[in-house]
């Protein structure tokens, strides 16, 4: 496998975009691609040329998408699902909640602004609600974190 021969290359960034293969897996929902790159320690926290972490990247394409999907009255459960599990996965994996984006929000922050089917168990946004809680209810010590960045 190629990526027994170099690791490194999963963290290689991007020259115009800064992403790595976690960003661009995380971007489009694709939960295999993320478990593989979490199998394989892929950095959880680079940040791309905006800023912007794996989670952040995700948690802006979920938004993104589920506007385009709003638009069409299409509701897909499993689109929904997808997006979810590579939440639930990245910040059980220990992605930082608090970085701040190119926005100026923290994961966690950006998080508040899903719609509210995020929360809806069908879509698996429960347990996604439930792993961010926890993660957050961590003592300070156990989570790398710098400040909190909070919507307006």
């Amino acid at each position: 496998m190629l990526l027994d021969k170099d690791i490194r290359a999963l963290n290689k960034q991007g020259h115009k975009d800064g992403y790595v293969c976690l960003h661009w897996a995380a971007r489009e929902g694709h939960i295999d691609c993320v478990r593989v790159l979490l199998a394989f320690k892929c950095e959880l926290d680079l940040q791309s040329s905006n800023s912007n972490t794996p989670l952040h990247v995700c948690i802006s394409h979920y938004l993104e998408k589920s506007k385009e999907q709003l638009e069409k009255a299409m509701k897909s459960i499993k689109y929904h699902k997808q997006y979810t599990a590579c939440i639930i996965d990245l910040v059980k994996a220990g992605a930082n909640l608090e970085y701040p984006s190119r926005e100026g929000l923290s994961a966690l922050a950006a998080l508040c602004r899903i719609e509210p089917e995020f929360t809806n168990n069908k879509f698996g946004g429960e347990e996604a609600c439930r792993a961010i809680f926890a993660k957050v209810s961590e003592p300070r010590a156990k989570r790398a974190s710098n400040t909190i960045h909070t919507l307006n």
